[in-house]
């Protein structure tokens, strides 16, 4: 764990398992849309996301619940609006990300984008199994 910011408890973490490093903090920063983003929303741990659009293209059929995730200060398109939503929340995240806006603009990116079914693995061999011909 190296110290980072002088006289800030803020910590980056490259060594610990992520389910561990998340025990230790109050709020995840995510900086590419890759796997990682998706489990912290999935577990539910307060995120604040950012990276550039125009190189991480958005599915459009998808794009209303990235929109959400804009409008309640999950998703930033740059890092400087970030910055701001975490220096916003950062003495009570769970207080944001409890909030009603931010639980219904979450529910519906989890419905949609985020497979988090108790039987997700027997849906993916379905879906599997249809698209490949036996």
């Amino acid at each position: 764990v190296q110290e980072w910011a002088e006289g800030k408890d803020i910590r980056i973490s490259a060594s610990d398992s992520m389910v561990r490093a998340l025990r230790k903090s109050r709020i995840a920063i995510q900086t590419v849309p890759q796997t990682t983003y998706l489990e912290t929303l999935s577990a539910d741990h307060p995120t604040i996301c950012f990276w550039n659009p125009e190189a991480n293209m958005i599915r459009q059929d998808l794009q209303p619940f990235y929109d959400g995730l804009i409008s309640v200060g999950v998703l930033h398109l740059s890092p400087e609006s970030a910055a701001r939503q975490l220096n916003a929340v950062a003495a009570d995240p769970q207080a944001w990300w409890q909030s009603p806006p931010v639980r219904s603009a979450l529910k519906a990116f989890r419905e949609n984008v985020c497979l988090t079914a108790p039987d997700a693995i027997e849906q993916w061999a379905d879906f599997i199994s249809e698209k490949i011909p036996a």
